[in-house]
């Protein structure tokens, strides 16, 4: 393949999160796309083959996509949202010395000015509880405020209204029988409050729920989602709709992971984020 026809790097690891991927942009457009897995996911798996189906459209030649990982096992959600917080302040106010270096060894020729001028986060499960705690937590912070109008969200079966938690386990269970034993051990109390996180009416969504209607009274617009996918056939997340976000894209047949999973055969989770990903 020639040099120029060639749209983004092969995946490079990141420094930030656990297993965190990155597909830069050879020619980057200031756009770059987060990924966030949700509970028992990892940062590339959960999200299929959209690390290789964007860079196929023209609209996304040059946007960064990362796909960020987390400890969504053992570490409760507020504190998985505050590394988070941080990965997002730096992509957002110093991206080539603080995220770029030690991933891409390529030079780019990207001044140490550059900056994003839009942020896109896709958030599965958990990950939008994660990430909705995470932008609150910054936009409560004068110093991380100045970023959160770059940002964008689209969800896919969020568990940001709580989900049915036992069925959550054992959906996941298949992602990490391996853990099962570290479970077992040091890690079963953290890993069981992660759960209790995320059951209808915890005391985080509540103040989740609440912090967020303030902020977007406050007119931070971007805390709303863009887009909300859901799975007609999901029996583990609540489906009612989360402050002012817009009612939810229902994908027939599907269930709860699937949703978030594009193929040749399915193109619809790449339908629903191109609008974000284009727009001026």
């Amino acid at each position: 393949m020639p040099a120029y026809s060639q749209t983004h790097y092969t995946p490079r690891p990141l420094k930030a999160g656990k297993d965190s991927r990155a597909r830069w942009a050879v020619r980057p457009s200031g756009v770059a796309v987060v990924f966030v897995h949700g509970f028992g996911g990892s940062a590339t798996a959960t999200w299929d083959e959209f690390a290789d189906r964007l860079p196929e459209r023209p609209e996304c030649i040059g946007h960064d996509l990362l796909f960020y990982g987390y400890d969504s096992l053992t570490v409760q959600a507020p504190v998985s949202a505050a590394l988070l917080r941080k990965f997002l302040h730096a992509l957002a106010t110093d991206p080539v010395h603080s995220v770029m270096s030690g991933s891409l060894s390529i030079n780019r020729s990207l001044s140490a000015a550059f900056r994003y001028h839009r942020i896109v986060i896709l958030a599965h499960s958990l990950g939008a509880v994660i990430v909705r705690e995470a932008l609150v937590q910054a936009a409560s912070d004068k110093a991380m405020r100045p970023w959160i109008p770059l940002v964008r969200l689209a969800l896919f079966a969020p568990a940001h209204c709580g989900a049915r938690v036992t069925e959550l386990a054992e959906e996941a269970m298949g992602a990490f029988k391996l853990s099962l034993l570290r479970l077992a051990t040091s890690g079963f109390k953290a890993y069981a409050q992660v759960l209790k996180d995320l059951e209808e009416g915890s005391l985080m969504l509540r103040g989740l729920e609440q912090r967020t209607t303030a902020l977007l009274n406050a007119g931070l617009t971007s805390l709303r989602a863009e887009v909300v996918v859901q799975g007609e056939h999901d029996r583990i997340v609540n489906q009612t709709v989360f402050c002012s976000d817009p009612g939810p894209e229902v994908e027939l047949g599907m269930g709860h992971t699937a949703v978030c999973k594009p193929s040749a055969a399915y193109q619809a989770p790449i339908d629903y984020v191109l609008p974000i990903l284009t727009a001026p």
